[in-house]
């Protein structure tokens, strides 16, 4: 039995480079990390592979971290759809607007995966926006706040009706800070990143 030249027995040397890019669809199959997918560049690399078939597993690489990002994409987009779902069903059985604001609110922090979320409306009369609803707050304080128009991130929001997020919420020079709501939202613990839709 004859075997062709182009396929060597395990053993026999170096692996071929259809057998190095097969390793990108067990990495697909395993859903490893994008780190772990250099591991067959490094190995052709130390293998002594040639200048062409290393560039060839680059670019098998880049293909396959490609179909990886769909993936993720695709399965974040159905848990998305799965939760808008599941949010028109729970609504459709709800009677009240304080039952409706709260699982929309609750609803929000599961999709984007936050420690608190929160509903203000505008007091137009009062001049101020306000904590309508809270979910996942601690803070008394907090859920209390009544923010001016542009005090504040959501104030800002509130005067603007455009969606604004920050990194540093304390040194953010967007918006006018007072001392009761950097209060409030120090209360609450939310030294970390802030952002409001």
């Amino acid at each position: 039995m004859t075997r062709s030249p182009a396929v060597p027995a395990p053993g026999d040397g170096p692996r071929p480079a259809a057998a190095r890019a097969a390793e990108y669809f067990e990495l697909l199959l395993e859903d490893a990390a994008a780190i772990e997918y250099e591991r067959p560049v490094v190995r052709a690399r130390a293998a002594g592979a040639d200048g062409d078939e290393l560039a060839e597993l680059e670019r098998v690489k880049l293909l396959a971290l490609e179909v990886r990002e769909a993936f993720a994409a695709r399965r974040r987009r159905e848990s998305e759809l799965s939760a808008l779902f599941d949010t028109a069903s729970d609504l459709a059985a709800l009677r009240g607007v304080d039952s409706v604001l709260t699982a929309i609110v609750r609803r929000a922090r599961q999709l984007l995966g936050t420690d608190v979320s929160y509903l203000t409306l505008n007091d137009l009369a009062a001049g101020d926006t306000y904590m309508r609803v809270t979910d996942g707050s601690v803070s008394a304080r907090f859920q209390a706040l009544r923010l001016p128009m542009g005090a504040g991130l959501g104030g800002l929001v509130a005067q603007t009706a455009a969606p604004y997020a920050t990194a540093s919420y304390f040194t953010d020079a967007r918006f006018r800070h007072t001392d009761e709501i950097n209060d409030g939202v120090h209360d609450e613990g939310s030294s970390r990143s802030s952002g409001y839709r």
